[in-house]
């Protein structure tokens, strides 16, 4: 076994000289030998390059291919189980099932399913209307020349004796006008100057007083709004909150390494698996297996199997080597017993000690021979008359 490491240690030798060689005289870069390895020193060559360093192909490896896929981003794997990215998307894009899909967005441009214009002014403003409780409404004073215009605001007001009457006209009123506003007669902050409110607006008739405590956005209760988020912010409760968006720089909740890289960077030293989580790939010590990561470390040579991390050769019987694993009993062409042994029922050789002995066990499962007469008994080995000693 040592003999045959020695060849393969002086073999990896001469190729790596080879390969230098002809690196030197193309005028390459001595880093681009990387890529001439394969196993486990392909794997950690790739290991600290973040997110987008997918694992080099091994010898032997064949990468997918995306195009044939239908696979746009994302990760998938190759023949040899390794993550490997087929693309990322542009910022606003989110990969969904390795497909780039338009995220929903305050100042995309697109009122997507979810915004309103209280929550994103930016995309689903109401133009010349007003927004009422999330709702674009426009106003309405065709031909009328006072009261509600239906949006929460005024078509205008009459004059002191006059009053807006429902159809939007002023009328003579002797009562509108005297100081007092008086339901009985039918006056509102909305056709007598007598109701006016003296804070806040009039809504349907009554004096409404915005309410803006403690938010930065949304509707003040009474028409208005009380204020505008950014672009890539939405209004929740009152409140500015950054949208869930690839590429705005910061990895939120449903973002991962796989379908959002541009901005769930894995840490220096780590791969992202298929699975979008971030992994440190361990090969220390071994040639093949798994890298801990969905990976591999290596693969093994034609004869070998991979055990415990190592590749070692394996087991023929027949080989005219008696290798672990093989024994007497599982193998006896490799592992015969020397002769005068024979082969125990548990794989291992024994000699029989019968010497001196014409009866009983010969140590090796076997008997030395057996006494005949019903007077007589083994007795230390030998056949003697029952009731005798050994001495």
């Amino acid at each position: 076994m040592t003999a045959r490491l020695g060849l393969i240690s002086r073999a990896s030798v001469l190729t790596a000289l080879v390969a230098l060689a002809l690196a030197l005289a193309s005028g390459c870069s001595l880093t681009n030998l990387d890529g001439l390895r394969g196993g486990r020193g392909a794997q950690e060559a790739g290991a600290d390059g973040g997110v987008d360093a997918a694992t080099p192909p091994e010898s032997g490896c064949v990468q997918a291919d995306c195009a044939k896929l239908g696979v746009a981003c994302g990760m998938v794997l190759d023949a040899c189980g390794n993550a490997q990215r087929c693309g990322t998307c542009a910022p606003g894009e989110l990969c969904v099932d390795n497909q780039c899909l338009k995220q929903a967005s305050c100042g995309n441009g697109t009122c997507d399913g979810g915004e309103t214009c209280d929550t994103c002014p930016l995309d689903c403003g109401c133009g010349g209307g007003s927004c009422i409780e999330g709702q674009c409404c426009q106003p309405d004073c065709d031909g009328k020349s006072c009261g509600a215009d239906g949006c929460a605001g005024t078509c205008g007001s009459c004059g002191s004796g006059k009053i807006c009457s429902s159809s939007g006209a002023c009328e003579s009123a002797v009562a509108c006008g005297d100081g007092t506003c008086s339901a009985a007669d039918g006056e509102t902050c909305d056709n007598c100057l007598d109701c006016r409110c003296p804070t806040g607006s009039c809504v349907a008739g009554r004096c409404c007083e915005p309410s803006c405590a403690g938010k930065s956005c949304g509707a003040d209760g009474c028409g208005g709004s009380c204020g505008a988020c950014d672009s890539g912010e939405s209004c929740a409760a009152g409140s500015c909150r950054l949208d869930v968006a690839c590429g705005n720089g910061v990895c939120q909740s449903g973002e991962s390494c796989a379908n959002c890289p541009n901005d769930c960077t894995c840490a220096s030293g780590q791969t992202c698996g298929a699975n979008g989580s971030c992994c440190a790939p361990s090969c220390t010590g071994k040639d093949c297996g798994d890298n801990g990561c969905g990976g591999s470390c290596g693969s093994c040579l034609s004869g070998e199997s991979c055990v415990g991390g190592i590749c070692m050769p394996d087991i023929v019987c027949g080989n005219g080597v008696c290798e672990t694993g093989e024994n007497c009993k599982a193998c006896a062409s490799d592992c015969g017993c020397d002769t005068g042994s024979t082969c125990r029922a548990n794989g291992t050789c024994c000699t029989p000690h019968c010497l001196g002995s014409n009866c009983g066990d010969d140590g090796c499962g076997g008997s030395c021979g057996t006494c005949n007469g019903p007077s007589i008994t083994c007795v230390c080995g030998r056949c003697a008359p029952k009731g005798s000693q050994c001495n």
